[in-house]
């Protein structure tokens, strides 16, 4: 995604592309064609010093698209691919929309319990009700929280970034059972993540490469398995893996494209877009 799309969504079926530029518009896009089928605004509060961003996510018959935006600036709501209709989605009191899984399926709710703490929460959001545990967070001084939510929304990522000490201290949580994997600490800030269809994987992106981490020891913790290294200075934005898993996608903000081997970490292609300010880019559903 450049000038100005910041985010791509592609419908279950792959024919409909979702393009989310800043915080207030979405465009909806024939996939075979490129045409225009509409274009949705909403009246998000908008903060200088918050740069919250929302994923819009289809839901698994591609007939809806959710959308909202973090920080209380934007609620989540639901957008009818046929007929641009927008509706709001019920949520629980009190709670603040701050996620969706890519599927529409859950949500991850924030409810504020005092200045510096607050509490997340999993929410199934067709059964209309909360999932498992939830998890109490206290801020601390020279520190800074980032959280979310694995795909298939059965797994809780943290990240906490000292400024001191110029790394983040990553872990996960299982929302079911409450147990936890540290993932120990990496340098600088996470740019990018992603984790396995069975959730025992996670890629995480920092500077120039990115690592990936086996998750199946749970309380042991987790194994760093594979790294990918970027030839290019500049540092990677996006990372994904491709429907079968073979192959790690990933972006650099200066318009590089590169592929890995996700079991090997061997480069398989790599090549400059001459786009500066690529942010997003994603597989169609059959992976070519």
């Amino acid at each position: 995604a450049h000038a100005g799309v910041e985010d791509l969504t592609l419908s279950p079926d792959g024919t409909v592309l979702v393009e989310r530029v800043g915080r207030e518009w979405i465009y909806f896009f024939e996939t075979a064609t490129g045409r225009l089928i509409r274009r949705v605004e909403f009246p998000v509060k908008v903060s200088r010093d918050d740069e919250s961003r929302g994923s819009p996510a289809f839901t698994p018959d591609g007939k809806a698209v959710l959308y909202g935006v973090p920080q209380g600036q934007l609620p989540l709501h639901e957008v009818n691919v046929s007929t641009g209709q927008i509706r709001p989605v019920r949520l629980p009191p009190n709670a603040e929309f701050a996620s969706i899984t890519p599927d529409a399926a859950y949500a991850l709710l924030k409810s504020p319990l005092s200045p510096t703490c607050f509490r997340l929460q999993l929410y199934d959001l067709r059964a209309r009700g909360p999932v498992g545990v939830s998890f109490e967070f206290s801020g601390r001084r020279g520190e800074t929280l980032q959280y979310s939510l694995s795909p298939d929304g059965r797994s809780l990522l943290t990240e906490a970034f000292n400024q001191n000490g110029g790394e983040t201290r990553c872990e996960v949580r299982d929302w079911r059972t409450g147990e936890s994997t540290a993932l120990g600490s990496v340098p600088g800030t996470v740019s990018a993540r992603a984790f396995t269809g069975d959730g025992k994987g996670l890629i995480l992106a920092t500077g120039t490469e990115a690592r990936r981490f086996d998750l199946s020891g749970r309380n042991r913790g987790a194994r760093q398995t594979t790294r990918y290294v970027s030839p290019f200075s500049s540092d990677l934005e996006k990372v994904i893996l491709s429907p079968d898993e073979r192959q790690v996608l990933a972006c650099g903000q200066d318009g590089v494209i590169l592929i890995w081997d996700a079991r090997s970490g061997e480069s398989l292609r790599n090549w400059n877009t001459w786009t500066y300010g690529l942010t997003d880019l994603d597989f169609t559903p059959d992976g070519k």
